[in-house]
């Protein structure tokens, strides 16, 4: 059985995710990237519309949906 303190919320983790996710995102672009233009015969529009497209949906996807977390004054978690 767990304890109540343990199913809490704790914003390290989001952190972790965070990062570890943009670290994922940076280091994979890239041969991803070259993958498709070099395997899949992609032409180097279709890399740049699918990677700009991919960019703008992440980013309203990135935002927290817990308002009980400190934000700035811009609405930025931090």
């Amino acid at each position: 059985m767990t304890s109540a303190k343990s199913k809490r919320f704790s914003p390290f983790s989001l952190d972790a995710v965070n990062f570890l996710s943009a670290d994922v995102r940076g280091a994979v672009g890239p041969y991803l990237n070259v993958f498709l233009v070099t395997r899949q015969h992609w032409s180097q529009s279709e890399v740049g519309l699918v990677t700009t497209l991919s960019g703008l949906l992440d980013a309203p996807l990135r935002h927290c949906p817990d308002p009980s977390l400190p934000r700035d004054s811009h609405g930025c978690l931090h």
